[in-house]
């Protein structure tokens, strides 16, 4: 009976001095990065994009709950408006705002502990570990490029978020409720960037110059009408116009045509009718600089003094071309 009474005693002592020597806890976390892919700030709208957020907890006590806190500063880019907006910088100029969320609406900023990013605070994460002291969290990163930012120029934008703009703390303790309450308790740290290309991009609107209703052209008849022209600000760009259906090769004699008849007008770039608009580059096109927003640019159009045709509608087409 002695001998029974000792083996117990020490299979016991030795389960006790194999709990007692658990390793401390360590978490990692890997964070994918967030890109936008190619975006037109032209168009004014938020551009979405997220990405993993993964974290890996080893050394715990088994079945232990325990609080993960994962601060996301401003990044390499920097923080505007009071610091609750982040931004990436430009090549070759301009910085572009965006945010990281912690939700799919885009509502709550992740933030730091330490009020680096506004008042925004990181997510408490409750993670619970397994039998072998384990555990992993998985979630999601949402990132936003914010609206009506039409004035930054076309480049390519980058923020990096290296070890001094992440940590990962984590605590034992139950009685941290709060990721205020853990700091940087078993901090670690993990990178990842963000990025968004906004390559140089135009539109150009069509609309129809109308002379109305003409009696004569024994003098003549003046019009005008406005296209849009929207292009990437600092983006040099030209209009031009070709000939119409006639192919005229002459700016201001133009065709329009009714059947076999003619009627001969001439396109402008200015309201006293002495810049002609074609599609010859350097001499008769029209150059501007977008941007970012949609500018009206006036057509100048003239029939010219000629013997009055026959009565009808007379029409062409003339093809805009936008080049940038």
């Amino acid at each position: 009976m002695r001998r029974f009474g000792l083996s117990a005693i020490a299979v016991f002592l030795a389960l006790f001095a194999s709990l007692s020597t658990a390793s401390a806890l360590s978490c990692t976390a890997t964070i994918g990065d967030l890109n936008f892919g190619s975006v037109n700030l032209t168009t004014g709208s938020v551009f979405d994009t997220s990405a993993a957020f993964h974290v890996d907890c080893t050394g715990g006590a088994a079945l232990q709950t325990i609080r993960v806190c994962p601060s996301i500063g401003q990044g390499s880019g920097g923080a505007a408006s009071g610091g609750s907006t982040r931004y990436m910088t430009g090549t070759p100029a301009g910085q572009l705002n965006y945010n990281l969320f912690q939700d799919s609406g885009r509502s709550v900023v992740w933030g730091t502990i330490d009020g680096s990013v506004g008042s925004a605070a990181p997510p408490d994460i409750t993670l619970a570990l397994d039998a072998l002291g384990d555990g992993t969290y998985d979630s999601t990163i949402f990132g936003r490029i914010a609206a009506t930012q039409q004035s930054v120029p076309a480049g390519t934008f980058q923020s990096t978020f290296a070890s001094g703009n992440v940590s990962v703390a984590s605590d034992l303790a139950i009685a941290s409720p709060t990721c205020a309450a853990v700091g940087v308790t078993n901090a670690t740290t993990a990178s990842f960037n963000v990025g968004a290309t906004y390559p140089a991009s135009c539109t150009v609107s069509s609309a129809t110059l109308n002379f109305g209703s003409i009696a004569s052209t024994g003098t003549a008849v003046d019009s005008a009408v406005s296209i849009n022209v929207n292009c990437s600000n600092s983006t040099p760009y030209t209009v031009a116009t070709n000939d119409g259906l006639a192919g005229t090769n002459n700016p201001a004699a133009r065709q329009m045509q009714h059947g076999t008849d003619r009627l001969v007008y001439g396109l402008y770039r200015d309201a006293g009718r002495t810049l002609v608009w074609g599609d010859t580059p350097g001499v008769d096109v029209l150059g501007g600089v977008g941007t970012g927003a949609s500018v009206p640019v006036t057509v100048y159009g003239r029939v010219q003094q000629q013997t009055t045709p026959v009565v009808g509608t007379y029409n062409d087409t003339v093809v805009v071309t936008l080049s940038y």
